[in-house]
């Protein structure tokens, strides 16, 4: 058995706070499969979803901005991406930062801004 590192358990813990609370406020909203990673490539970006109508859906969020958040920002970006999932298997395709996804971000009573606020000044890829 794997264990997750104090990160892997802190973007868990975003996600399934996330889906609980679009659950109870979109009641129609359906089981999904969801994965995500970090990337040691973003480097501007927080983080990237993919919705994918036929699959398993992807978040990825930026490893080398991760460390740099802080927990209230790294909370946001988490639910920013999930929003974007959660819009287009609402909705049969996403609407990027649109209305839909907006109300949902206000579902979750985190503000619906389209970037994040995380310092990229001087960052590196890991690779």
């Amino acid at each position: 058995m794997e264990t997750k590192t104090a990160e892997e358990r802190e973007v868990d813990g975003y996600l399934a706070e996330g889906v609980f609370l679009l659950q109870l406020a979109r009641p129609e909203l359906r089981p999904f499969s969801l994965v995500w990673d970090f990337s040691p490539l973003l480097t501007r970006t927080g983080g990237l979803a993919a919705y994918r109508p036929a699959g398993v859906h992807h978040i990825e969020l930026s490893a080398p901005l991760w460390r740099r958040a802080s927990p209230s920002e790294r909370r946001w970006l988490v639910l920013h991406e999930l929003c974007h999932i959660v819009d287009g298997v609402l909705h049969g395709r996403t609407s990027g930062h649109g209305e839909p996804w907006k109300n949902l971000m206000r579902a979750l009573r985190v503000e619906p801004r389209r970037c994040h606020r995380i310092g990229t000044k001087d960052v590196k890829r890991e690779i």
